[in-house]
């Protein structure tokens, strides 16, 4: 009766239900439920990607042999989510004594002709990380196709190193929105310095999830800085943004800033009508420990 209904809400007219209907599913993790997940409207833009990583989560609770399986399954939307979750099932004990195998079932699915497989070997690819598949995800970074390259630029936060921060930065310089914000994302998570400027450049870009993942980026990176001053001209424009998750990256950038500029900056969000930007900007104003925030 829970799939039923999840079902039914995975169509709801509003992003929040949907999403949280797919959270819902992956978190039980019922096999049953990837038939469901598939139903839903993967390609669309504000909750497809929950829907998509949500299949991968269901099928990364599952057994190596039903993954497998699913690598060759007739629906392409489950295929594609049982080749993107075998990278996953390396971190389980039946994945580790099959590592091998996994890789190679991987390396063979590389030279798919279908592009939305190859992307799902490089998602693999980048669960697993390390110098074993390292290699394998530098080949795979010369691929032309847009959705190869979006995969890559997510799943190379995997693989530290020069050539990676060259790639990273060369994506940052891309037209297509996803590539720029997954290689934002990236470089926030391996900490390149090289990509402050590059990720600074971008927090007023047209796309929001560009502008979502320069900011919690730009958050990261900050965190390896000693001169912070910048940040807090930077994260206080980034509060008037017109999305909520931007302003609530903006207002947990401001924790690096301990100073009471910051709480003059965050102050009039006491009053914001979003609940989660007053929970924030209140708990901002704890951390910062500064005697102007009483």
């Amino acid at each position: 009766k829970s799939r039923v209904g999840l079902g039914k809400a995975l169509k709801h007219k509003e992003a929040a239900v949907r999403r949280a209907a797919a959270e819902s599913l992956a978190h039980m993790g019922k096999s049953d439920s990837l038939p469901v997940l598939a139903g839903s409207d993967v390609a669309d833009k504000d909750t497809g990607p929950d829907m998509l990583a949500a299949i991968r989560i269901v099928y990364g609770k599952q057994s190596l042999s039903f993954v497998m399986k699913g690598t060759r399954n007739g629906n392409v939307i489950l295929k594609r989510g049982a080749v993107a979750a075998l990278g996953r099932l390396v971190k389980t004990p039946a994945g580790k004594r099959s590592q091998g195998k996994i890789i190679s079932t991987l390396r063979g699915l590389s030279g798919s002709k279908d592009p939305m497989i190859r992307a799902a070997v490089a998602r693999s690819f980048g669960a697993i990380g390390g110098d074993k598949v390292k290699t394998d995800i530098i080949k795979l970074s010369a691929d032309t196709a847009i959705e190869v390259k979006r995969a890559v630029a997510s799943a190379l936060s995997g693989f530290p190193g020069p050539k990676t921060v060259t790639l990273l930065l060369g994506y940052l310089g891309e037209k297509d929105p996803e590539v720029v914000a997954n290689s934002a994302a990236s470089v926030g998570v391996l900490r390149i310095k090289e990509g402050v400027n590059p990720v600074i450049n971008h927090l007023n870009h047209s796309d929001v999830r560009v502008r979502r993942s320069a900011t919690k980026s730009l958050s990261q990176l900050g965190a390896t800085m000693k001169e912070r001053d910048p940040l807090l001209r930077l994260f206080a424009e980034r509060l008037q943004d017109s999305d909520i998750d931007v302003r609530l990256e903006a207002l947990n950038g401001l924790r690096l800033v301990k100073d009471g500029r910051a709480i003059a900056a965050v102050a009039p969000l006491v009053q914001d009508k979003e609940l989660s930007i007053r929970l924030t900007t209140i708990a901002v104003m704890a951390d910062s420990g500064h005697t102007a925030a009483v």
